[in-house]
């Protein structure tokens, strides 16, 4: 892939929740696990719109779809005495 213009990211909208889980699979499929493993790792490499909404997700556009993504989950920790 020859990359001609810049390179942009930009975050994630809703309507990118299935390509953004096609892509994980993807990438979590480079490492031939055998295939039980991914129904195990269903809930986490979907990406749902709820996803987005609570946690940091950018993506790198190229031409008409996305070709990576990236993502930070956000937690609330609560220190107690």
């Amino acid at each position: 892939m020859h990359f001609s213009q810049q390179i942009q990211i930009v975050r994630a909208a809703y309507t990118d929740s299935n390509i953004l889980t096609d892509i994980a699979f993807s990438a979590k499929r480079t490492w031939n696990y055998p295939e039980e493993y991914y129904k195990i790792w269903k809930n986490e490499l979907t990406i749902t719109e709820s996803y987005l909404e609570e946690n940091i997700v950018y993506k790198v556009p190229f031409k008409e779809s996305i070709i990576t993504f990236y993502s930070i989950e956000q937690f609330l920790f609560i220190a107690y005495k």
